[in-house]
């Protein structure tokens, strides 16, 4: 029973837009949180039925840290009126659920073949949204008459509010998200899972066997990134080749895949100018961004209202350097910032936020920031250090250093998008945890085989 909600648990997670249940625009019953809610009630029932043990490494403590730093950030709703209250507890409420997820994910007690099965999931939803999002932005840019799919209309059972945008006369793709940055930001770590596959060849751990397969979703999984101009997406994954190249087992092999992929990607191009799809001309928000950044003339746009959020969220820190002005409260603080004259133009937006640094920062102040920091750093170095001492094991050395991997690219994304409780990203921190807890079942068997028969 567990293991199969896991399985829904990752099939659910990119539809947290969606929900089954809505009154007047506000969603109730998202599917992701539907599944994830079911796993916490078994991972109780497990404990308090079956007295089953659980399972908290550095990770887990750094998790119980936060969820204490988000209480104490109640003390700066002393004068609070009602509505802040009210606000407060609805996000840290659901950083309590997430908290909860991440223990009843960590704890799942899984073999090879159920690890296996979750990426192969995993893997398989982003290639069908990936597919989804070609369709898309090939149906609207040529104006064919099924651009869209009834899952994307907000008047049907499922809903979701969508969101495009035009560069260069070439229309972005959102696939099943409600913004094309979401699309980047979810598909960034499942390519860096089947990319490093790709390079690594593990043995137990291959997840479909025709290399030929694997190729082919990769590649359909960067198309689709890059048709979503998410420039967050694109500088995340630009960051992480650097980084993954400096690995020297990988160097030659990513390298490689690097050349293969940038030579078949400009086939693809060419094949889209050939149908009058002018993919080129998007990347002029680039250049466009970059020259209305330098001159200092950024007025309008996703990045004004992401560098507004970030330094709204600095300078209500300022003002409440040690633990902020609550959890979810920044909103109210919203008329007390005013943007520097280069980001003069729309007002600000209420709610939102440009990064989960900046807003734990202001919502928490320095000791939640502090909090923050310890959790992500607590878990990259804790995989970094399974890295290392799997070096003899090729299966659990792969699972390391991909996580590692997912998890450092997390955090570099965390820098333009989501917030800190975002079930995307509690998700991978979790998934990362319970491969913690595999590899040292895997260790310790191998090691209890090896002592039998040593006659120890």
């Amino acid at each position: 029973m567990e293991i199969l909600l896991l399985y829904f648990l990752t099939l659910s997670l990119p539809f947290y837009g969606f929900s089954f249940i809505n009154i007047g625009e506000r969603p109730l019953l998202r599917p992701p949180w539907f599944f994830a809610g079911l796993l916490i009630l078994v991972f109780f029932l497990g404990i308090c039925i079956r007295k089953r043990k659980t399972n908290i490494n550095v990770v887990g403590e750094a998790v119980l840290i936060l969820n204490l730093i988000a209480v104490l950030s109640l003390v700066a709703l002393f004068n609070a009126e009602n509505p802040q209250f009210i606000d407060f507890f609805t996000k840290w409420a659901q950083l309590v659920f997430l908290s909860l997820l991440f223990f009843a994910i960590s704890n799942s007690k899984t073999n090879k073949d159920e690890l296996n099965t979750i990426f192969r999931i995993w893997i398989c939803t982003a290639f069908f949204i990936s597919l989804y999002a070609i369709y898309q932005s090939i149906g609207r840019n040529l104006n064919l008459q099924l651009p869209l799919l009834y899952l994307t209309q907000a008047d049907h059972f499922f809903a979701v509010k969508m969101i495009t945008g035009t560069y260069g006369g070439f229309i972005r793709c959102s696939s099943i998200f409600s913004e094309p940055s979401f699309i980047g930001s979810y598909l960034i770590a499942p390519i860096l899972f089947l990319g490093i596959s790709l390079a690594y060849k593990p043995a137990e751990f291959a997840i479909f066997r025709r290399s030929n397969l694997k190729w082919f979703i990769f590649f359909t999984m960067v198309c689709a990134l890059l048709l979503s101009f998410s420039l967050a997406a694109y500088i995340t994954l630009v960051m992480m080749c650097v980084f993954i190249f400096l690995h020297k087992k990988l160097r030659w092999k990513v390298l490689k895949i690097g050349l293969i992929t940038l030579v078949t990607i400009s086939f693809i191009i060419l094949g889209l100018n050939c149908f009058k799809m002018n993919f080129l001309s998007g990347f002029s928000r680039v250049k466009h961004e970059y020259i209305r950044f330098i001159a200092k003339s950024v007025a309008t746009g996703s990045i004004r209202q992401r560098l507004l959020h970030n330094l709204r969220a600095i300078k209500i820190w300022s003002d409440h350097p040690l633990l902020g002005v609550g959890i979810n409260n920044v909103p109210y603080y919203h008329n007390t910032y005013s943007p520097p004259a280069w980001l003069e133009g729309d007002p600000i937006e209420e709610y939102g936020g440009g990064n989960m640094w900046a807003m734990a920062l202001g919502e928490m102040g320095i000791v939640g920031f502090g909090g923050l920091a310890l959790l992500w750093i607590s878990a990259l170095l804790k995989m970094r250090q399974y890295v290392r001492i799997t070096r003899n094991n090729s299966n659990s050395s792969f699972l390391a250093l991909v996580f590692y991997y997912v998890l450092l690219g997390e955090a570099i994304n965390s820098l333009f998008s989501h917030q800190f409780i975002h079930i995307q990203r509690w998700f991978y921190l979790s998934l990362a945890v319970l491969v913690m807890f595999y590899i040292n079942s895997v260790t310790n068997h191998n090691k209890s085989v090896i002592d039998s028969r040593q006659g120890k």
